[in-house]
């Protein structure tokens, strides 16, 4: 206001009042570009925004399944595994991310040459076809769990392939 002329400086006059309005406008803006940096920080980012920042790269993450922990970890290492999608590492990655365990992938050209070997006696798994992968966990999932892993893996699969979850017994293991 000190660059006015003296007509214009009045503390309450029309000009005064009138650029007050904008200047408040300017103000408010100034603060949510300074909290950008806040809100778009995936460390300290509001659960509601994970799955929009997930849809940017191009991952559905819908649904009630993932925690607040999984998702963040899913969103920092999406471009990564969206460079790896449709390989190995690439499933054992989300997989040791959802389960917090490792879980034993195998195709189906492995499982018939452990049977043509006689390392797997379960016949069951033989009549798949060679698009089939079959994921072992050792972790219990329900029903509904279940689908809602197989949703999410099937964004990082190659086409045609289908996914097999096989839940493993409690058993020991000596290797």
């Amino acid at each position: 206001m000190d660059t006015f002329p003296s007509v214009y400086r009045e503390r309450d006059g029309f000009l005064h009042r009138f650029l007050s309005i904008f200047s408040s406008i300017y103000n408010d803006f100034e603060r949510e570009i300074d909290s950008l940096s806040d809100i778009l920080d995936i460390d300290n980012a509001a659960p509601e925004l994970l799955p929009v920042f997930g849809a940017w790269l191009g991952l559905d993450l819908s649904g009630d399944y993932l925690t607040d922990e999984m998702m963040r970890t899913l969103v920092k290492e999406g471009y990564k595994l969206n460079r790896m999608k449709g390989t190995r590492a690439c499933l054992e990655r989300v997989l040791e991310i959802v389960l917090n365990e490792r879980a034993i992938i195998l195709e189906q050209n492995t499982i018939r040459s452990f049977m043509e070997d006689g390392q797997i006696a379960d016949t069951s798994l033989e009549d798949g076809s060679i698009y089939d992968v079959n994921i072992l966990v050792k972790k219990r999932l329900s029903d509904n769990d279940r689908y809602q892993l197989l949703y999410l893996l099937s964004q990082f699969v190659p086409l045609r392939s289908r996914l097999h979850i096989i839940q493993l017994k409690d058993s020991g293991v000596l290797d």
